[in-house]
């Protein structure tokens, strides 16, 4: 079954790839056997919905207990997929086109049937004409959700309260206190420092048998060593690391103690935000993202007076091992990737 031209060119635009032949859903098949055949040729620039929402329907499609809940789930996802690929391909040409399918275009049996064809799937007249009312009906509701403007700190709109109704807490200290004696010298192998615990580092830094100062060059060097060969890190703060390493250790000659992190380095992934520094989120179009406000997480770290050494990769959007800057490498075997929103932070 042969994808419009159109479509075609979409998906492989934003799939930075070229996509093989989708071979027809028969009766009676499993539906995840309908796929995308992809050759991937460069990281995702940006996050493609139709490959995203086709991903996401044919999932919905193995779960559907009955055959309307597939015809309308599977279409669904297929026709909106599908009709956001047909709006990107109007904008390239030269006439006018509306911003999305939403836009005063009224779905047809047709535009259904043409998304068909990027899932593979093959349904009848009949059936297309059942679905016509749930589609429509789903096209404005996400043409409203488009129309709603959220900033990146919104909170999402349902919240977990692990506390069970009517029951009292008690409240309690917020405060990591960590267990056991850590009387070991401060090895003369570089490396061993750096793999030390947390809790034997902070002996050490509390003992005066070692800085802050001197901690944080040591992983520094080892940054400026294996990154260019791991890519585990997009953003290495320096100079910012060694500000906050001289602070720690001018607070412990002077008794201040922030806890168990304090004067310790940490590399921090992409996804969170830090005022002045790049947070990327590994993806192309945010490359030069330098946010205004730090992340909760990001100042509750700074109060705890641990020391930021950068921020480390992820794929883009927090999927896969590819990010704008290369590839995050397995540091174990660098033939393979490591991947994920924690891809830099485990490779590091």
């Amino acid at each position: 079954m042969a994808i419009p031209a159109c479509l075609r060119g979409v998906v492989e635009e934003e799939a930075g790839g070229s996509i093989g032949a989708v071979p027809p859903l028969k009766r009676g098949e499993a539906p995840m056997k309908a796929q995308f055949v992809i050759q991937r040729k460069s990281i995702l620039p940006t996050p493609a919905p139709a490959i995203i929402l086709a991903r996401d329907f044919l999932r919905g499609l193995a779960m559907s207990s009955s055959r309307r809940d597939v015809l309308k789930g599977a279409v669904a996802g297929a026709c909106i997929a599908g009709a956001g690929g047909l709006s990107a391909c109007a904008k390239k040409g030269a006439g006018a086109a509306p911003a999305s399918m939403t836009d005063g275009v009224k779905l047809t049996e047709k535009i259904i049937a043409d998304a068909e064809k990027v899932a593979g799937l093959n349904f009848t007249a009949r059936e297309r004409a059942m679905m016509l009312d749930d589609l429509q009906g789903s096209l404005e509701t996400l043409a409203k959700t488009r129309g709603a403007t959220l900033e990146n700190a919104e909170a999402p709109a349902l919240v977990f309260d692990p506390k069970l109704p009517r029951r009292p807490v008690k409240s309690q200290k917020n405060a990591l206190v960590l267990g056991g004696t850590y009387a070991a010298p401060v090895p003369a192998n570089e490396a061993d420092i750096a793999y030390a615990s947390i809790a034997q580092q902070g002996a050490w830094l509390r003992s005066g048998a070692l800085t802050s100062a001197r901690l944080t060059e040591i992983y520094l060097t080892r940054i400026e060593q294996h990154n260019p060969a791991l890519s585990a890190f997009i953003t290495v703060t320096a100079d910012l690391a060694r500000k906050e390493a001289a602070a720690a250790d001018k607070d412990f000659a002077a008794g201040k103690d922030k806890g168990p992190l304090h004067g310790v380095p940490y590399a921090l992934k992409d996804l969170a935000d830090t005022a002045g520094v790049l947070t990327t989120w590994g993806a192309e179009p945010y490359q030069a993202r330098v946010p205004a406000t730090d992340a909760e997480v990001v100042r509750k770290l700074r109060n705890a007076g641990a020391v930021l050494l950068g921020k480390t990769a992820l794929g883009a959007i927090a999927y896969g091992d590819r990010w704008f800057g290369g590839v995050t490498k397995n540091p174990w075997n660098p033939l393979e990737g490591s991947s994920g929103s924690s891809a830099g932070s485990a490779s590091a």
